[in-house]
């Protein structure tokens, strides 16, 4: 899994030490569990359909990578969305890039990421697509949808506590 770089990470560099620098970098690129919560769903009308999209598996930690299956070939793009559930709704914490047509693997950025953009790129097929497990995403419940389809769709995913 390739992580973008955050971009408050090139201002703590030139702040300090390392031992300053390596907590700032910590600090500063883990999700703010308020800014998430504030943001919603990145698409309000996508709605759980486990018949067209599959986590498996389902539940897993931070660091893991789940596959994302479409039994049904739903067309949709390279972009998923994770989404924290919270207060009743879910919140847009992570895009992914699953890059599937290329070598390069799979791009993780915070949601609200200045300069993240994704390839237009139609796939159609059962997939699996790779949904890499931020190393910093908090323990919960979330869903996974596709970010750019026509009609997009989301599966449950569960985050469990990092061991």
């Amino acid at each position: 899994m390739r992580r973008a770089p955050c971009p408050r990470a090139r201002l703590a560099v030139v702040a300090g030490t390392v031992a300053v620098t390596a907590m700032v970098l910590v600090a500063a690129c883990a999700p703010d569990e308020a800014d998430v919560d504030e943001r919603g769903p990145l698409d309000p009308e996508a709605a759980m359909d486990t018949e067209q999209i599959v986590a498996e598996p389902a539940e897993a930690r931070p660091g893991d990578t789940v596959e994302v299956r479409f039994p049904q070939e739903h067309q949709r793009g390279i972009h998923l969305v994770l989404e924290r559930a919270a207060d009743g709704d879910y919140h847009h914490a992570y895009d992914i890039s699953t890059n599937v047509h290329t070598d390069e693997g799979p791009l993780v950025v915070e949601a609200g990421t200045e300069g993240f953009g994704i390839d237009d790129i139609g796939i159609v097929g059962p997939g699996p697509d790779p949904l890499p497990i931020p190393d910093d995403a908090p323990a919960g419940d979330y869903r996974v949808c596709t970010g750019n389809a026509g009609e997009n769709v989301c599966a449950p995913v569960t985050i469990r506590a990092s061991q």
